[in-house]
């Protein structure tokens, strides 16, 4: 019961509603309290108040605002709802069935219902549910609130407005404000990393955004590399373009009030000229990422991916793994040219 007054904070409980019993599942990662009701604490002789404790057979426990006779927790079979994650754990509440309280009063705090009904969900995970399906994939929803993909995928995402749909043309045209003017970086931008390894802080009151970077960035410690770093990039990159009218304050701290151009990463019918930064095959590139060759930079996306390089080759040191971060280096050179013209000028000087 040593959980009990951090669960109480939690989950805001008022009398007569408390915390019987946690269980955790430390292997599992599921948490389940047991929630019920418990009489008032009642003051000693010198004024003193002490815990009424859990109830008995033979205690009598009534509703502070209603009076209503309450149950005790034997009472009942407890209905077991899932609420959100708690410290990471998956939580359940087991709370009392529909019909175990009856007050006169069906507005009173002893006639709290836990749940969402239809469902067996708290409103508080449904509206989480609600909020992550207008972002992101059933499968992430379901992976960042522990729950079963195919629970999820019964939740129909609002609908979208049609393709098609002709809007007011009368009046002048309203100017976009300045932070509607951002555009959301590149997936090579050096921002996300920044993001990702926590050198940048976002002010944020996105629910849904905070849950995806908090994930990313558990991913990221558990394996940091290139690899990792670019998935995180790509989901933030995906997140942010379907919210970005909601985002517009975000978009702001992350491109640091620059309003950078979107690039495409596929290749195009005319691509970037990188006839001056060496090819794939040219020995700078392994020696760059053995570390026998270093670049002077002071672009603090291209020391992540140094750092990064470095980490992922003391994993593995394999000639695949070698020419995936090569191919790494050289993309972001190509992305980034106009603004690595020093460091690609270091590439060409290296001689073996």
């Amino acid at each position: 019961m040593q959980h009990a007054d951090f669960i109480n904070q939690i989950l805001k409980l008022q009398d007569p509603w408390t915390v019987l019993d946690t269980h955790v599942h430390q292997s599992a990662k599921r948490l389940d309290i047991y929630l019920g009701f418990s009489a008032p604490a009642k003051s000693n002789l010198f004024g003193v108040a002490r815990k009424a404790g859990f109830l008995t057979k033979k205690s009598i426990i009534t509703c502070p605002h209603c009076q209503t006779s309450l149950p005790h927790s034997t009472d009942f079979e407890p209905l077991s709802v899932q609420h959100l994650p708690i410290l990471d754990f998956v939580t359940f509440l087991h709370v009392p069935p529909p019909g175990a309280v009856q007050s006169p009063q069906a507005d009173c705090v002893c006639m709290k219902t836990w749940y969402v009904v239809g469902t067996l969900y708290t409103k508080d995970l449904l509206e989480h549910i609600t909020t992550l399906l207008k972002s992101t994939s059933p499968e992430t929803t379901a992976g960042l609130l522990g729950l079963d993909i195919e629970k999820i995928k019964q939740f129909d995402k609002p609908d979208k407005p049609e393709s098609g749909t002709l809007t007011s043309s009368a009046g002048p045209a309203k100017q976009p404000s300045l932070k509607e003017s951002f555009k959301i970086p590149d997936i090579g931008h050096p921002s996300w990393q920044r993001l990702i390894n926590g050198d940048l802080s976002l002010a944020t009151k996105s629910i849904a955004l905070k849950m995806i970077l908090q994930r990313i960035r558990s991913k990221y410690d558990a394996a940091p590399g290139i690899e990792s770093g670019i998935a995180g990039a790509q989901t933030l990159h995906q997140f942010f373009t379907r919210n970005k009218k909601v985002l517009s304050d975000e978009l702001e701290q992350l491109t640091d009030g620059q309003s950078w151009t979107e690039e495409s990463i596929a290749v195009t019918k005319d691509p970037t000229p990188d006839d001056d930064i060496p090819a794939e095959s040219h020995p700078v590139w392994i020696a760059l990422i053995t570390g026998e060759f270093q670049i002077q930079t002071r672009l603090v996306g291209l020391q992540m991916i140094n750092q990064q390089a470095t980490k992922s080759l003391l994993r593995d040191s394999g000639k695949q793994n070698q020419d995936k971060i090569i191919r790494t280096y050289r993309h972001f050179f190509i992305k980034h040219k106009r603004r690595l013209q020093r460091e690609i000028d270091q590439l060409n000087s290296y001689q073996e």
